[in-house]
């Protein structure tokens, strides 16, 4: 094999191996997911497991969906 095409071998199979990396999300059990693409909401009901987005067009924003309390007394303003 020329080093050449192993060089050309190599570099594809990094490229292809970033673009499907960067293209899977997970979502947890404890966690609340929104899918933006470029800045708007397209969807929101994400069940726990692996997805997939578009990369660079589409981005994911993650949220705790736990129960968060605060128990500070009351404040007028």
């Amino acid at each position: 094999m020329n080093p050449a095409k192993g060089m050309l071998a190599i570099v594809v199979i990094a490229v292809v191996a970033l673009v499907g990396s960067s293209s899977l999300f997970v979502v947890q059990e404890q966690q609340l997911a929104l899918l933006l693409r470029l800045g708007e909401i397209v969807d929101a009901d994400f069940k726990p497991g692996l997805h997939f987005k578009v990369p660079v067009i589409q981005d994911v924003e993650k949220f705790d969906k736990r129960i968060q309390g605060l128990d500070a007394p009351p404040e007028q303003f």
